[in-house]
């Protein structure tokens, strides 16, 4: 989409037209900001552009911006949007680049809703859980792990789980981890680990190894 200094498009293609629902003809020599722009924004968008033709400063071009927009039937969807202004033989114009991101929203709700559901499940189960990287890096770890040992995942970053693991213990678990990474192969064994009182407790360990798309198991 490109629009003149007016904020009349000037130029709106197939995409566009899928996107929202108006047809070229509809989109040619309308207002933006009436158009497809949600009417608590107008004013913000409207301001924007003044503040650029006077300073040449904008703070939202040429970056990636999340923002709602709004089609042709009046609902509103989540958009990524990308503005660039060009001056063509001297005349000033702005195309935007636009992105419908319901699908890409909406799995992202899907996967907070998932982990909160784990994180309830994980809470309210009667052993300790935890998770680190093939590093032994700490990254979640459950509301018994925090109550046994005074430690949540925020106090571990950056520190193995072994580190609060008996010194006489440790290298021995690291050992048994370290090869249950690299066959991927479920891992039981016991060592003592240390409460928030300072003593040690032996505790029995099952660890399973998981390949992720990221690489954390």
């Amino acid at each position: 989409m490109t629009i003149d200094i007016t904020d009349r498009a000037i130029e709106w293609n197939l995409a566009a037209q899928k996107i929202f629902g108006y047809s070229r003809e509809e989109a040619i020599g309308q207002k933006m900001a009436s158009l497809i722009i949600p009417e608590r924004y107008r004013e913000h968008h409207l301001r924007g552009m003044a503040h650029f033709l006077k300073t040449n400063e904008g703070p939202v071009l040429h970056k990636q911006i999340e923002i709602p927009a709004l089609r042709k039937n009046d609902t509103e969807f989540p958009s990524e949007l990308y503005i660039s202004p060009i001056n063509i033989n001297g005349r000033m114009l702005f195309t935007g680049t636009l992105r419908d991101i319901t699908e890409r929203k909406q799995a992202e709700k899907n996967l907070i809703e998932s982990e909160k559901r784990f994180r309830d499940v994980a809470d309210s189960a009667p052993v300790m859980i935890w998770m680190s990287d093939v590093k032994n890096r700490t990254i979640y770890v459950n509301k018994p792990w925090t109550d046994f040992t005074g430690m949540d995942a925020e106090m571990l970053a950056g520190k193995t789980w072994t580190s609060i693991v008996h010194p006489e213990d440790a290298d021995r678990a690291i050992e048994k981890f370290k090869d249950s990474f690299n066959q991927l192969e479920p891992v039981t064994m016991t060592y003592r680990l240390k409460k928030k009182t300072g003593e040690y407790r032996w505790v029995l360990d099952t660890g399973i190894p998981r390949k992720l798309s990221d690489g954390i198991f």
